[in-house]
């Protein structure tokens, strides 16, 4: 279990970390200093919050996701007007690396692939045409989004498997996964998942977190940030307080 975890969380219980403090991590200082100066020059150039969406409710050669729609749904009904949302579906990689440039919020509702040996290779997986005109996965890759220079970047939303877990043994310190990689892109809050989580918790708290985040009243800082993802999964782990299997694993990384 992670740290956020820990501690007794039956009903009415005050023993556990959750009801103790917001929890945040990062990968290293160092990507945190850098995620932290990309979003000090980033507010200097944003004029208003521009949200990506991406969503992959059927992938090739994977299961079917039928609660990515729902997702999809909850998320456009609970953001404010003017947060201008530009919805991609099935997209290639390609499409959303270039679409990664003009926003301040990203969302991706879609299977995550693990890459043990190399976890450079993890990524968000995508869709594209082969030469033959088949469908074929197309993978967003943690090198691809490193490589990436973001001016706007602020928060990311990885709803989908693993997106902060690195599995390869031999590089346990070295702290590469889906997470860290949008983090050096410039994205200064990143949530992610430890480990696979099930549909409909997904949907609850994706909605719960912009519901949070929009809410009202709220500030969109980076306490606020932290906040609203604490919010969302408190809202789950009501649901099945001692099941921590479906409320854990959700993560935020940055300040």
């Amino acid at each position: 279990m992670p740290f956020h975890a820990a501690g007794d969380h039956s009903p009415r219980s005050e023993k556990n970390v959750f009801n103790r403090a917001i929890s945040s991590y990062s990968p290293s200082i160092k990507a945190l200093s850098y995620s932290r100066e990309r979003l000090r020059l980033g507010k200097r150039k944003t004029h208003g919050e521009s949200m990506l969406l991406a969503t992959m409710t059927t992938t090739p050669g994977l299961p079917t996701l039928p609660g990515v729609e729902f997702e999809k749904e909850a998320i456009l009904k609970v953001i404010p007007a003017h947060v201008k949302p530009q919805v991609y579906e099935h997209p290639n990689a390609g499409c959303i690396i270039q679409s990664l440039e003009h926003c301040s919020i990203a969302h991706f509702a879609c299977h995550g692939l693990s890459d043990y040996t190399d976890p450079s290779k993890t990524g968000l997986v995508f869709q594209k045409k082969d030469e033959t005109g088949c469908l074929v996965r197309d993978v967003m890759s943690v090198h691809d989004v490193s490589e990436l220079r973001l001016e706007r970047a602020r928060v990311a939303y990885l709803s989908a498997c693993s997106t902060a877990e690195n599995g390869a043994a031999k590089l346990r310190d070295e702290v590469i996964h889906v997470v860290s990689g949008f983090q050096v892109a410039g994205f200064a809050h990143v949530v992610g998942c430890l480990w696979p989580s099930e549909d409909a918790v997904r949907v609850e708290v994706a909605k719960e977190f912009y519901g949070a985040l929009f809410n009202e009243g709220a500030e969109m800082d980076d306490k606020g940030i932290a906040m609203a993802l604490h919010v969302a999964v408190r809202a789950a782990r009501k649901i099945d307080w001692n099941q921590p299997l479906k409320w854990a694993q959700f993560v935020h990384y940055g300040t």
